[in-house]
């Protein structure tokens, strides 16, 4: 229920904005229905990735997420997580990423991308 929520979680849409996700998440469920297990742990880190950057870029992380972490469960998830940071993977960054899991938003400012070492 709206009231379960706290106000941060909820999002005011039009009914057409309402009915394109809604579209959105169909495919999304319909595609998630044909992965295997690795690509699904590759695809949940990619989505660990996009709210740890979120949370990490967008606002003030250290006062709202104190204790945000993101544990890295798998080669396959690590390999998502800097895929959704960086747009691809070399295979030393994220054998990096693991070691250094579970990251917490002042670790995620600190990364770097690329050919660059974490």
């Amino acid at each position: 229920m709206p009231w379960e929520y706290a106000d941060v979680e909820l999002e005011a849409l039009c009914a057409d904005c309402h009915a394109r996700q809604h579209r959105t998440k169909e495919r999304l469920e319909k595609a998630i229905a044909e992965l295997d297990e690795g690509s699904l742990e590759e695809l949940l880190g990619y989505a660990d990735a996009l709210i740890a950057k979120s949370v990490t870029f967008d606002g003030r992380p250290e006062e709202q997420y104190p204790n945000r972490e993101w544990q890295l469960t798998s080669w396959e998830h690590a390999r998502g997580f800097y895929v959704g940071l960086y747009g691809s993977a070399v295979s030393k960054h994220v054998y990096d990423l693991i070691d250094l899991s579970p990251l917490n938003c002042s670790m995620i400012f600190g990364l770097r991308g690329g050919e660059e070492e974490i």
